[in-house]
């Protein structure tokens, strides 16, 4: 039976969520996230060309001035018709309401399987209670959209509802490259159904899921890069093949033992002791899927952090049903422990963040100084071509300057992927290690300016003849224009 949500209940809770996401919004790990100009730059470049993406010509040395592959087709969808409304602003809002939208439904669910007053509980309990996982909410990217399509396919689940699986999947696999993500959660399903002996060992509702998620990958538009691209980031993500040794953004990074247990801790200690609890008892179909489903995400949150985005929310669906089946004399014994423990630790981890936020200053210096560089440079009628020795800035160039040429973007892979040498050429050059970086400059890439924050590489072109400085940063940029 659907327990009713109360109204006035509803809403305060939804009330005082929204200051914590605009909180959120006006911390500088958000608002300054470069990733968040790229999708500004797409959603505008959609509605000027009044079609699909298909190629992005300033992003040659990418092959994408031939054929752009948009891992992400549907977000930009809902991103660019926001773009069309209302600029970057109706995006922010957007992304801000799925965000939240991820946060109710699993108040919803929470409320199917044990009611209000404990679900509401537990959503402050594990959401609020986790920084690293809402700080991804606040961000102006696709894994939103996915983090709400996955929830949405956990209430398809619990419902055991056939279009609900199907719609959830075919979005997910619209929208975000990661199709691996629901391929994990239906090998869940299948294992605990082999593993209980179900009558129906292929219910209806896991072929629709089945059939949701292969259309949506062939139907993308994008088909089959969508694909190709899925798998490469998932090696990645693994650091597979040559991946293992690229500078990759901090979400990439395996974070420090002791800031996963500051963080962590108590979502470890529930995952350990679920076994345990249920040794006289035989637990669900659902308690037994997302304890499987959340014992994969927290060891893949160890190889990489960004699984924390479906670690949190399978785990908060396991606690409502472990508050529901346990014992009674045990439930609230667990939970007083548990939450004492999630509490103290992410006290503990919001008073370490309040008296590190000086380290954030950097990263405003670097976008503040290469935003100013990138705008210096002249523009003319044709389209010149600008070298940068971080590929972290091709966001801001994309959406400042889509007049300019330039070489990568996003993240390393993507060059090293097309053209070895040309990556290879590239490090060597940053690296200060080719010792006439003009001729490589001007015949390999072709550059008319060069962006750069690497003091080696920097020393040189301050000595050649045929560069001069337009712009110097405090140490994280300086422009040379070719003489």
């Amino acid at each position: 039976m659907i327990r009713k949500v109360p109204f006035k209940f509803s809403l305060i809770f939804l009330l005082l969520l929204l200051p914590y996401f605009f909180l959120w919004q006006k911390n500088p790990y958000t608002s300054k996230d470069a990733d968040r100009y790229f999708h500004f730059a797409i959603s505008r470049a959609a509605i000027e060309q009044g079609k699909f993406i298909n190629s992005l010509p300033q992003v040659e040395f990418l092959g994408w001035g031939e054929y752009f592959p948009d891992k992400e087709f549907l977000f930009h969808i809902i991103t660019s018709t926001a773009y069309r409304i209302g600029s970057e602003h109706a995006i922010i809002i957007t992304l801000t309401g799925i965000a939240i939208s991820i946060i109710f439904i699993s108040f919803y669910m929470g409320n199917l399987i044990i009611g209000v007053s404990k679900a509401a509980f537990l959503i402050f309990l594990f959401f609020l209670g986790s920084p690293l996982f809402m700080l991804r909410l606040t961000y102006i990217r696709p894994h939103v959209l996915a983090i709400f399509l996955f929830s949405f396919f956990c209430f398809a689940f619990i419902k055991k509802n056939k279009f609900f699986s199907f719609l959830s999947l075919l979005l997910f696999s619209l929208s975000y490259h990661a199709f691996y993500i629901p391929i994990f959660f239906l090998f869940c399903i299948v294992l605990v159904l082999v593993l209980k002996k179900e009558q129906e060992f292929f219910p209806s509702y896991l072929l629709w899921a089945i059939s949701g998620l292969l259309i949506g990958i062939l139907i993308n538009p994008y088909f089959p890069s969508n694909l190709i691209m899925g798998i490469e980031h998932a090696l990645i993500a693994l650091r597979g093949e040559d991946y293992a040794k690229l500078a990759f953004g901090q979400e990439l990074i395996p974070q420090e033992l002791g800031f996963s247990l500051r963080n962590f801790l108590p979502y470890g200690i529930l995952l350990f002791s679920a076994p345990l609890l249920f040794r006289k008892k035989t637990p669900s179909l659902e308690l037994c899927t997302f304890f499987l489903v959340s014992v994969i995400f927290w060891v893949l949150f160890f190889k990489s952090p960004r699984a924390i985005e479906y670690a949190i929310p399978s785990s908060l669906i396991l606690f409502f049903y472990l508050w529901k089946e346990l014992p009674q004399n045990k439930k609230i014994i667990n939970l007083l422990f548990f939450s004492a423990l999630i509490q103290s630790t992410n006290i503990y981890s919001y008073y370490i963040e309040s008296k590190t936020i000086n380290s954030v200053i950097p990263l405003l210096n670097f976008e503040k100084e290469n935003v100013q560089a990138i705008q210096s440079i002249p523009k003319k009628n044709k389209m010149e071509t600008l070298y940068h020795c971080n590929w972290s800035i091709g966001s801001y160039i994309l959406y400042y300057r889509p007049d300019l040429h330039f070489i990568d973007i996003l993240d390393p892979s993507f060059l090293l992927r097309k053209n070895k040498e040309i990556f290879a050429a590239r490090e060597l050059l940053n690296n200060g290690r080719i010792a006439n970086p003009d001729k490589i400059l001007r015949e390999l890439f072709h550059a008319n300016y060069v962006i750069c924050d690497n003091p080696l590489l920097v020393k040189q072109l301050s000595k050649s003849k045929n560069w001069t400085l337009l712009y110097k940063g405090n140490g994280t940029s300086y422009l040379f224009a070719l003489r």
